[in-house]
C-alpha cells in the first residue's frame, strides 16, 4: 500500500476514484482494519470493485451486514463483529490509500445515463409473429365498433383500446431489470458482446470452484480480448455522438444545473399583495393574456383601411377535401423521426398495419374535421 500526503496526491487519488466509480459498481472509502478490530481512524482506503465478487462485497458493506473489513496477503475479508469468524470474500487489492486528510467514510456513486432505480418498460418482440397480428386485426369489426357513437373522443378511444388490446397480446410490455437498464444505457454493448460477457463469467465461476490455473489463464486471455473489443466498440459508438461527448464533459467538470426560482410574493397594479401560489399564477396569466389588448389600444387610428393594401385577395372561405385511405397510407409510409413510446403503437407495427387500419383512421380524421373537434388523446403530449 502506498500513502499520499495532502498537498501532492490527494486530488489525484480522488480523481482516480471518480474514474473507478464510472466503470465500477461503487467506490468505497473505508477505514483500514488490518489488525482485526483495531480501528485505524486516520487511514482511509479505496478498494477496487470491478469484479462480481467485489460487487457482492460492497453490497454487503453497504447494507451494514459487516462492521469490520481488512486485507491480508491481497485478500479481502469481512467480519460481522470482533468475535465472529472471518469470511473470505475476494482476492481484490487495495489500490490507493489516504492518510489523515479525509473523513472516515465517504461514498462516490456511479454516474449512469439512466438511473437504476427508475422503472423502464419496453415491448417484448421475442415471440412476435407478424402474420398472426395482421390476421387478428383483419378479424376486427371496425365498422360496427363505431356505430352508435357521435363523440369523436369516444370513437377514437374505442379504436385505440381495441388496437392496444390486440397489440399487447402479441407484443406485451415488460419492465426491464436493473441489468437490462444498465446495458441499455451503454449503447456500445451489443448482443454479441453480452453473450461473450456471459461466457467470460462462466469461465471465472468455474475457476472459482476448481482453482485450476489453466482456467485462470483462459479467463484472463478471454477477458483481455473482450475488454479490447468493448473499448473499440465504445470508441466507434461515441466518435460521432456529439451529444454524449458534451454530456460526459459536463459530468466530468461537474457543472451545476441552472437554478430556477419561483416568486413567493408579488404586488399587482392595484397595490394588492399576493402570496398564494394559485393567486400568483392567475395574476401572471391575466397580465399576459391582456398584453395584446393593451397594446392594441395604443395604436393610433388612421383613415386608410388595411384592405387597400391587399391585391388579389383570397376567397372568403377555405374548403378542405376529405382525407382518403391512400393519403393516410402514404403518410404512415414516411420515415419516422420520433419514437412512439412503450405504451403507444410501435412505428414498425403501424407501417405493417397501414392497409388494415387505413379505413378506420379515414373515418376518424374526417369526422374530426367535420365536427371541428380534436380527440382528447391527441391533446396529450
Amino acid at each position: 500500500m502506498e500513502s499520499y500526503d495532502q498537498d501532492k496526491k490527494q486530488t489525484e487519488v480522488v480523481k482516480k476514484a471518480y474514474l473507478f466509480s464510472i466503470q465500477a459498481f461503487r467506490v468505497r472509502f473505508m477505514p483500514d482494519l488490518n489488525n482485526l478490530g483495531r480501528l485505524a481512524v486516520n487511514s482511509i482506503f479505496i478498494t477496487e470493485s470491478l469484479t462480481e465478487m467485489n460487487k457482492k462485497l460492497f453490497k454487503s458493506a453497504l447494507n451494514l451486514k459487516y462492521q469490520f473489513v481488512w486485507t491480508l496477503y491481497e485478500n479481502i475479508f469481512l467480519r460481522k463483529n470482533t468475535s465472529s469468524p472471518a469470511v473470505w470474500q475476494s482476492n481484490g487489492n487495495i489500490l490507493y490509500s489516504l492518510t489523515d486528510y479525509l473523513p472516515n467514510f465517504l461514498s462516490i456513486d456511479s454516474i449512469h445515463p439512466l438511473p437504476l432505480n427508475k422503472q423502464s418498460f419496453v415491448r417484448d418482440f421475442s415471440r412476435f409473429n407478424e402474420e398472426s397480428l395482421l390476421s387478428d386485426f383483419q378479424r376486427g369489426d371496425w365498422h360496427n365498433l363505431f356505430l352508435g357513437k357521435d363523440n369523436i373522443t369516444d370513437i377514437f378511444s374505442c379504436f385505440l383500446n381495441k388496437s392496444n388490446q390486440i397489440i399487447n397480446s402479441h407484443v406485451p410490455i415488460k419492465m426491464l431489470s436493473r441489468k437490462e437498464v444498465k446495458f441499455k444505457a451503454k449503447l456500445w454493448i451489443s448482443l454479441g458482446l453480452r453473450t461473450s460477457m456471459n461466457i467470460k463469467n462462466k469461465i471465472y465461476r468455474k475457476f472459482i470452484r476448481t482453482r485450476n490455473q489453466f482456467l485462470y489463464l483462459k479467463f484472463k486471455l478471454y477477458r483481455n480480448k473482450l475488454n479490447h473489443l468493448i473499448t473499440l466498440n465504445k470508441r466507434k459508438c461515441n466518435k460521432s455522438d456529439t451529444k454524449n461527448i458534451w454530456k460526459g464533459i459536463k459530468q466530468l467538470v461537474a457543472l451545476k444545473p441552472k437554478a430556477y426560482t419561483t416568486p413567493t410574493k408579488i404586488v399587482t397594479s392595484s397595490n394588492t399583495v399576493l402570496t398564494k401560489a394559485s393567486d400568483i399564477a392567475n395574476a401572471f396569466n391575466h397580465y399576459f393574456v391582456n398584453v395584446g389588448k393593451s397594446l392594441s389600444q395604443t395604436i393610433p387610428k388612421v383613415d386608410v383601411s388595411f384592405s387597400s393594401f391587399l391585391f388579389n385577395p383570397l376567397p372568403r372561405r377555405c374548403f378542405l377535401s376529405p382525407m382518403s385511405v391512400q393519403e393516410i397510407q402514404d403518410t404512415i409510409s414516411l420515415q419516422a423521426g420520433k419514437a412512439s413510446g412503450p405504451f403507444s403503437i410501435p412505428v414498425s407495427l403501424l407501417k405493417s398495419l397501414k392497409s388494415i387500419i387505413g379505413k378506420p383512421l379515414e373515418i376518424l380524421h374526417n369526422l374530426s374535421f367535420a365536427s371541428g373537434t380534436v380527440p382528447d388523446s391527441f391533446k396529450m403530449a
